[in-house]
């Protein structure tokens, strides 16, 4: 089990040493200082309760307004910064020891300041005192998270979920460390798919399984959940691109190429840009034929991207494809005559061929665009 040592911040309120209130504004993180109700202009209240933590969005005439979890406002007087809470409910701890809501409070304002340590330790406090409460196994698994206790975290998150079952959020966390942390794929899809029964709508959820699918290489379920996120939102260029590159690694050429054209429409700028990174990714892995079928695959969507050319020509060259090389490398200064690592690249394949005049002269001209290169 994890032991950690009561933070510097904690021991100056166990000696008495208050610091004045810390000032609130727009982009703070709050905490609520006793249950209350947030007023919304026109609708009902919603019911906030002690300790919780909430973003603010606006602070104007003694109110702050919230965005979540309903749009609408609580005065100033309700709401605390982290480190007053933490101050002001450890004197509500050395009042009664046993109020394992302010100890609940004190480990939310903790988790803020990013000290999960001492978090950790009133967590389980409040464990100790109210074996019951949800949220203190949810984020004391956020705690211990945070400091590496991974298997305590999934008892943790797991606990919770047994306490109450419909836990979203708990599932989702929990599939999250599945995923990541264990590399536990068929656990992480499970939790996730829990997760999008329990929120049909929820982009993050899907998001994730689609990884865990990919992990898989159950790559048809990856391209399910990413046709759903677009359908969630058919205006969002990065869900066509991230759904293009699943058809591309399927074989499915045609589907990818629509996609990477339907990002690149609504996007042109932004889009074309991004799509001339992926070659990268695959020539960094030394995946040579991914990247050169990647670079013919965007070529039907622009045949005249000196990118393209360039890094299919690298590819080439790696693979000892001389003469193919030095065509797409001719080709890419074609396109951008000041492209001076394709000059140089050339160099490299005119080298291999025997070539050292081409070489020498490729060589030079690289250096005349660009003195840097020796």
């Amino acid at each position: 089990m994890y032991r950690a040592t009561r933070p510097i911040l904690l021991a100056a309120i166990v000696l008495g040493l208050a610091s004045p209130a810390l000032a609130i504004k727009a982009g703070d993180t709050v905490i609520v200082k006793e249950d209350c109700m947030i007023r919304i202009p026109g609708k009902d209240i919603v019911a906030v309760t002690k300790g919780e933590a909430l973003k603010a969005r606006r602070v104007e005439a003694g109110w702050v307004g919230f965005k979540k979890p309903a749009e609408g406002w609580l005065r100033l007087s309700q709401v605390m910064s982290p480190e007053d809470a933490v101050e002001h409910f450890g004197k509500a701890i050395q009042a009664d020891q046993e109020d394992a809501g302010a100890y609940l409070a004190r480990a939310t304002a903790l988790l803020v300041l990013e000290d999960h340590e001492g978090a950790f330790v009133d967590l389980g406090k409040v464990i100790r005192i109210a074996p019951e409460t949800v949220k203190a196994y949810f984020y004391r698994a956020v705690a211990e998270e945070k400091i590496g206790e991974i298997e305590l975290a999934i008892a943790d998150y797991t606990k919770a979920i047994e306490l109450k079952p419909d836990y979203k959020a708990a599932y989702y966390a929990r599939g999250q460390l599945y995923l990541t942390k264990l590399k536990k794929y068929n656990a992480a899809v499970a939790d996730f798919t829990e997760t999008v029964r329990l929120d049909p709508k929820s982009p993050t959820a899907f998001k994730a399984r689609a990884v865990a699918y990919s992990k898989k290489d159950d790559l048809l379920s990856a391209i399910a959940d990413h046709t759903r996120l677009i359908e969630l939102d058919t205006k969002n260029p990065q869900r066509y691109v991230d759904r293009g590159i699943l058809y591309f690694k399927n074989r499915q050429s045609d589907e990818a190429v629509a996609d990477l054209k339907k990002a690149v429409h609504i996007d042109p700028l932004k889009y074309r840009q991004v799509m001339m990174r992926f070659p990268l990714y695959w020539i960094s892995r030394a995946e040579h034929d991914k990247a050169i079928d990647y670079c013919n695959l965007v070529m039907q969507i622009d045949s005249e991207a000196a990118e393209l050319y360039f890094f299919r020509g690298v590819s080439q060259l790696a693979k000892g494809e001389t003469d193919a090389a030095i065509n797409d490398l001719t080709k890419a200064v074609e396109l951008n005559p000041l492209d001076a690592e394709a000059l140089m690249r050339r160099a490299d394949a005119w080298q291999e061929k025997g070539d050292t005049q081409r070489a020498n002269a490729d060589r030079v001209a690289a250096r005349k665009i660009d003195s840097r290169i020796e």
